[in-house]
C-alpha cells in the first residue's frame, strides 16, 4: 500500500501520534542515495512498534503505509523474538503536514521536527540567486556550500552551481 494523503487531525489525535512519535518513531531526512536508486532528499516519519494492530489503528489516522521493518533477522546480531513492524508517512507534502499537526504535542523530537519542517519549507521556496550571489561576494566568503547551508538551508550540487553562475554573471 503505497502513501496516502495525511487526514486532518482533531486535537486529541494529534496528541496521540505525537506520543507515538515521541516514544516509538523518528523524523528525519535522508540524503540522496544511488545504491537505493534515490535521486533527491527524503522526508518520512517512521513509528515501529511490534503491535500490528496498533499500528494499523495509527494507520488509520495519519495515511501512509505499514511496512515490516526486521526483513532479515537473521543478520541481526541480537535475536529477534517478535517481527517488528512500522507505519511510515514518505511524502514531503504529508510529512510537512503532519508535523503541523502533531508540533504543539511533541516533546522529545519537537527540535528535530521543527528542523525538518524549516528544511522542507525553505526546500519548496524559489531562490533569487543573484541575491544570494551578491551577499555571497559582499561577504567574501569563501566557502559557497557553508553559505547556501547558513542562507538557504541546503547545499547541494545543483545549488552550487546555480550560485557560481548566478555570482559569474555579476562581472
Amino acid at each position: 500500500m503505497g502513501c496516502l494523503i495525511v487526514n486532518r487531525l482533531t486535537e486529541v489525535e494529534a496528541a496521540y501520534v505525537a506520543c507515538a512519535v515521541d516514544g516509538e518513531g523518528s523524523v528525519r531526512i535522508e540524503p540522496p542515495d544511488a545504491k537505493k536508486n534515490r535521486r533527491y532528499y527524503y522526508a518520512r516519519i517512521q513509528i515501529f512498534n511490534t503491535n500490528l494492530p496498533w499500528l494499523t489503528n495509527l494507520q488509520k489516522i495519519i495515511g501512509g503505509s505499514i511496512h515490516l521493518h526486521n526483513l532479515h533477522p537473521e543478520r541481526s546480531k541480537i535475536p529477534v523474538r517478535n517481527p517488528e513492524y512500522r507505519v511510515e508517512v514518505c511524502r514531503m507534502v504529508e510529512v510537512l503536514e503532519l508535523l503541523r499537526q502533531v508540533r504543539p504535542f511533541l516533546i522529545i523530537k519537537a527540535e528535530k521536527a521543527d528542523w525538518v519542517m524549516n528544511t522542507l519549507v525553505v526546500r519548496q521556496v524559489k531562490h533569487n540567486w543573484q541575491e544570494l550571489a551578491e551577499k555571497f561576494r559582499a561577504e567574501g566568503n569563501q566557502y559557497p556550500s557553508v553559505f547556501l547551508m547558513k542562507n538557504i538551508g541546503y547545499s547541494n550540487k545543483g545549488a552550487l552551481e546555480k550560485l557560481k553562475r548566478a555570482a559569474s554573471q555579476l562581472s
